[in-house]
């Protein structure tokens, strides 16, 4: 399907609007919720109005993942910049898997934490590459249902090797996830 401009509406990935005046960016990678504002743009002689997202924190509702922004000019970086609007595209089907990292401290996440929830932990993203920050934190994996994200399977991978020490130079365990706590989802208890 389609709406009256050509663009596709499927409901898995819908634009946003960062605002000029929230002074934290959103980075690629980036869980958002939304502000319960939305804002009018002027796009192409169209005045357009977008519901406002910010960056999210643990325990927040989540409205999805910033996967991308539109640019203005050729020289706009790929994320949303502090304190700069522009519009952010959002996977925000409650449905959709991502692939999230662990932190590289606690005890290393194992394939037995498969079905348990967990919570995010906000890491400052990198505004050189424009990719978010925000990784698993492991040691907060329970069955508890108000958890952030439900991991759903391992990163079928060879250099995924989970349950290894990171202090050893491996890499943090690679996972499949679903948000737990979406605006549009019921929080599921995790097995």
């Amino acid at each position: 399907m389609s709406d009256a401009y050509g663009a596709p509406y499927n409901g898995s990935v819908r634009a946003y609007y960062h605002a000029a005046s929230d002074a934290t960016p959103i980075l690629i990678g980036d869980l958002v919720t939304e502000t319960g504002v939305s804002e009018f743009v002027m796009q192409g002689g169209f005045k357009m109005s977008y519901s406002v997202v910010t960056r999210a924190a643990t325990g927040d509702i989540f409205r999805g993942v910033c996967i991308g922004v539109l640019p203005q000019t050729q020289n706009d970086p790929i994320y949303a910049p502090a304190s700069t609007g522009c519009v952010v595209l959002v996977a925000d089907d409650p449905n959709a898997l991502f692939l999230v990292q662990e932190q590289n401290t606690g005890t290393a996440l194992t394939a037995n934490d498969v079905g348990l929830n967990i919570n995010v932990v906000v890491n400052a993203g990198s505004t050189v590459t424009g990719m978010s920050g925000m990784a698993l934190n492991n040691g907060t994996e329970a069955v508890t249902n108000t958890l952030d994200l439900k991991i759903i399977g391992q990163y079928l991978a060879a250099d995924n090797d989970l349950g290894a020490d990171t202090s050893t130079g491996a890499l943090p365990g690679r996972f499949l996830v679903r948000i737990n706590r979406h605006r549009f989802a019921n929080q599921v208890a995790g097995i």
